[in-house]
């Protein structure tokens, strides 16, 4: 999966509503932090899920006003369930607008299957970001659906029978 910068318009759209979003620096790089660690959780180097945080880092700072350069990769990047824990929990609590923990949350979300993949790992991963960022299961349910929905291309035409 593909983000582009459109579609991640819409998805903070999904958090933040017809707010304007108003985001500080420090929740901006607790987001990319939060983002940072969901891409890193599996260890593995996938290119679509960096290049998907490349935007999304982007589009986070333009968003604080910010240099996306200002924001460093997250480090040392955590080894076990209790260092993920701690390290999420951390920057969650840098998060007390509830729009910004949504908008977290679902970032992270898009990263982790961009690979159209969730592993255990993973799945692990997003329940323990809930549980930090204090939202519930139908809440985020819905979020993770409608982003989902937001960055899937729609079927090829072409590819369809008449």
């Amino acid at each position: 999966m593909q983000i582009d910068t459109a579609q991640l318009r819409s998805v903070v759209q999904l958090a933040f509503g017809r707010q304007p979003p108003d985001l500080s620096a420090r929740e901006a790089e607790a987001i990319v932090g939060i983002a940072y660690l969901a891409m890193e959780i599996d260890f593995d180097e996938d290119p679509e899920e960096l290049a998907d945080f490349e935007v999304l880092k982007r589009q986070v700072c333009v968003l604080a006003r910010i240099d996306p350069s200002d924001i460093g990769p997250v480090s040392p990047l955590p080894i076990d369930h209790e260092e993920h824990a701690a390290r999420i929990r951390q920057l969650a609590s840098r998060l007390s607008w509830q729009p910004s923990r949504e908008l977290a949350y679902v970032l992270a979300y898009l990263i982790i299957v961009s690979d159209l993949e969730l592993d255990p790992i993973e799945s692990e991963f997003l329940d323990e970001l809930q549980r930090a960022l204090d939202i519930d299961d139908d809440r985020a349910s819905r979020l993770a659906e409608a982003a989902a929905e937001l960055v899937t291309p729609p079927p090829d035409d072409a590819r369809m029978e008449t």
